[in-house]
Parts: structure tokens; C-alpha cells; sequence
């Protein structure tokens, strides 16, 4: 069995991997819904206990696939709300599994289809409609607790005025989630959020040529007792595994994610959480 370390002083330990489930569900993923079951069995199985998801993911659907898991001993899962797509990418949802084959057959469809789906994004922060969504969540994942929430990149200016960190804090008053917190669009708003000390914990981009710079607000974070997830660890790396097994060495980051929806790449990943040994 994994180590699993603590998530700041949340009281929660987490896996040192995660996984992003932001594909698992996707109109791009030509995997059927059973192999990717069968992807999130093999994760659990395999020590990740840490799922990272979004009512946005799969609009919805990612949510509805890790449910499978949400029961299982250690399974933290956290869950984000805050971006809305647009009505058009709601109904593709209905049509996947028509869409699923052409666009497999078809790069610049899908391509196309990427494209219609980033253009659509528009941020939902009014908050009875981040709390009808974040309900629509807990029913999605079969939970009546969620162990971590997140608002899911909103833009600093609105955060200024306290009302956000207020929502988080209803949540977590009324035991809805254990945890909430704020995932940052860059990496340069982490150390403001982290400064306003509402958050418990910050999901962060963290690509390898950002990890130097970055140390000072880990630091800051880890004094302060906040969960640090660390996203996008392998962005424009040419040596993902060692990028990996550095981003898991460093103990100012709990949990880092990877999303993949190849068995073979999920099982390399894992192998690293039992050789990537933990500074002290």
C-alpha cells in the first residue's frame, strides 16, 4: 500500500499521485465507459486514493463514472464548480456515443470539436448558482460530503470582495465538504489567494520549469496548513517520468495530478509513487 501523506493540517491523507479526470468522460476519449471503469478500478487498485474532477468534466459524466469509487475505504475525491459551458456542449453530451466514432476517424473534427468546447467556457460564480451545481455534484458522485471542494479558476477580481470565500465557508459549515478551497488560473494568483488565509487548500499549475520559482508560496502554503495540488506537472517536459518522480519527491506538494486514460501510462505513473522517495 501507497504512503499516503498529510494534506496540509487539513486532517485528510492523501496518495502522492492523483488522478485528473478531466478526460475519462470526454467527446475526445474514444475508450468505451467500460474500459474507463475499468482505468479508475486500476487506479485504486493501484494506491492512488486521490480523484480530482468538475461538474464541467465530461459535463458531468466524469463525475458519474468516479461514483464507482466514492464508497471504496480512502478514496478522497475533490471536486470543482465555477465554469459553465454552453448550451450546444450540453446536448453533445446526449449524442457521445454517435460522435464518439467519427470523431475518432477524424483529427480536424476533433480538433474542431476541442476548439467549440474551450469557446464555450464562461465562468459561473453567482453564488445560488455555484451551490445548485455543487448539489448536482454530490448527487453525481453518490456523496453526501465531498472531501475537497474547489472553486474552479475564477478571476482574482472576483475574489476581492470576500463574497467567494464566504460560499466556500457555507459549504463546509453545513458539512458538505471537509475541505474547500480555490484552484488558481496561473500560478502567480496562488500567493494571493494563499495570503487572504480563507483557503484550506489551492490546486496550482505547476509545469517543471515553474518548480524553483515556485518554492517560496509552497513554503508559505505549508506554514499556513494548506493542501497544495499540483496540476499540469508534466507540461512541456521531455522526460515525463523524471519530471514525475521530482514533482513527487518534493515534500511542500501533497498530491500532484496526472490525468491519462491509458492503462499502460497509469501503471508507469503509480510504479513512481513507491520509489520517489519524500524529503524530509
Amino acid at each position: 500500500m501507497t504512503a499516503l501523506h498529510p494534506f496540509g493540517t487539513t486532517g485528510l491523507h492523501v496518495s502522492p499521485l492523483g488522478l485528473g479526470t478531466s478526460h475519462i468522460a470526454s467527446l475526445s476519449n474514444p475508450h468505451s465507459t467500460a474500459e474507463m471503469n475499468r482505468l479508475l478500478d486500476q487506479a485504486y487498485d493501484q494506491g492512488i486514493r486521490f480523484f480530482d474532477t468538475a461538474d464541467v468534466y465530461g459535463q458531468g459524466d466524469a463525475e458519474r463514472r468516479l461514483s464507482r469509487l466514492a464508497s471504496k475505504e480512502g478514496t478522497l475525491i475533490c471536486t470543482k464548480a465555477g465554469l459553465g459551458v454552453g448550451k450546444s456542449q450540453t446536448l453533445i453530451r446526449l449524442a457521445k456515443p454517435l460522435l464518439r466514432p467519427l470523431l475518432a476517424r477524424s483529427s480536424g473534427l476533433k480538433k474542431s470539436s476541442s476548439q467549440a468546447r474551450a469557446s464555450s467556457e464562461r465562468h459561473v460564480l453567482d453564488t445560488g448558482a455555484l451551490y445548485r451545481k455543487f448539489l448536482g455534484s454530490l448527487k453525481r458522485l453518490k456523496r453526501d460530503q465531498v472531501d475537497t471542494f474547489l472553486l474552479h479558476s475564477p478571476p482574482l477580481a472576483a475574489l476581492a470582495d470576500g463574497q467567494l470565500y464566504d460560499f466556500l465557508d457555507m459549504i463546509r459549515d453545513k458539512g458538505l465538504a471537509q475541505v474547500t478551497g480555490v484552484s488558481v488560473q496561473k500560478l502567480e494568483d496562488a500567493e494571493t489567494v494563499r495570503a487572504t488565509g480563507r483557503v484550506q487548500a489551492l490546486q496550482v499549475p505547476l509545469p517543471p520549469d515553474a518548480c524553483a520559482a515556485a518554492q517560496p508560496m509552497l513554503r508559505a502554503a505549508a506554514d499556513a496548513g494548506i493542501g497544495i495540488i499540483a496540476r499540469e506537472v508534466l507540461s512541456g517536459t521531455p522526460d515525463p517520468q523524471r519530471a514525475l518522480s521530482t514533482i513527487l519527491s518534493n515534500p511542500l506538494v501533497p498530491v500532484s495530478l496526472v490525468g491519462t486514460t491509458s492503462p499502460t501510462h497509469l501503471a508507469a505513473n503509480a510504479a513512481l509513487m513507491g520509489t520517489a522517495r519524500r524529503a524530509s
